[in-house]
């Protein structure tokens, strides 16, 4: 059965994420008797949860993975411009020598090539390289020349590993967002124990304690306050 797409359990960005948590860290490091009470340590927990954010900080954002992504589509847009320029210069020959309703025309493929897909303008690229080699003989009146149709076929290579660099890109993306999701949730999921915990040791203690670990300061969570340093 295919995965399912990791969730966010929380409801506020990122950085408010560790902005939060790194404020339940100061707050628990304050409270530590308290907390040791219950044999909740900095040890065993406060440093874990912190390299965990640490961590967590030093993951590469979507925007960034974004940056590269567009920067290899934009490599390979290049490239397939220069396809389709290459393939128009060698049919235009091929027009004029043969005229556009001859079969020796038809059999290079090329009808429609400024809408096809990728893989379809990799096989017409190819096809029409490889269709002007065998009638080079009658294209030379047009100045097509062998250095021209080995030219388009290095740039389908090109073109497909750009192609090829794109998809990578795109994973990646995918793969690193979906990182990124689980391990915000892992982090969120153990402040949640901790501010449970706070609050349960503050309980009709310490209004102003107590909410040092509300993680929410609204009921939906989803415009909240810039969250503040924890009280002393």
């Amino acid at each position: 059965m295919e995965k399912k797409p990791a969730e966010r359990l929380y409801k506020f960005p990122d950085g408010t994420l560790v902005i939060k948590g790194n404020n339940f860290i100061t707050s628990a490091r304050r409270d530590a008797t308290e907390f040791g009470e219950r044999n909740i340590t900095d040890a065993n927990t406060f440093s874990l949860i912190e390299a965990d954010i640490d961590a967590f900080k030093n993951l590469p954002t979507d925007e960034e993975l974004e940056g590269i992504k567009m920067d290899f589509t934009e490599k390979k847009d290049v490239k397939e411009d220069s396809i389709k320029k290459q393939i128009s210069r060698i049919m235009t020959s091929a027009g004029n020598i043969f005229g556009t309703g001859s079969a020796k025309y038809y059999r290079f493929g090329a009808k429609g090539v400024d809408a096809m897909v990728e893989s379809e303008l990799l096989k017409c690229a190819r096809r029409v390289a490889r269709t002007a080699n065998s009638l080079m003989s009658d294209l030379a009146a047009e100045g097509v020349t062998p250095a021209i149709t080995a030219t388009l076929l290095t740039t389908a290579t090109e073109y497909e590993d750009a192609i090829d660099d794109q998809l990578d890109a795109i994973n990646d993306r995918n793969i690193a967002a979906e990182e990124r999701v689980e391990a915000g949730n892992a982090i969120y999921n153990k402040l949640v124990k901790l501010t449970n915990t706070g609050k349960d040791i503050w309980y009709t203690v310490n209004e102003a304690k107590y909410n040092d670990y509300v993680i929410y300061n609204t009921k939906s969570g989803e415009k909240e306050e810039e969250p503040t340093p924890p009280t002393p």
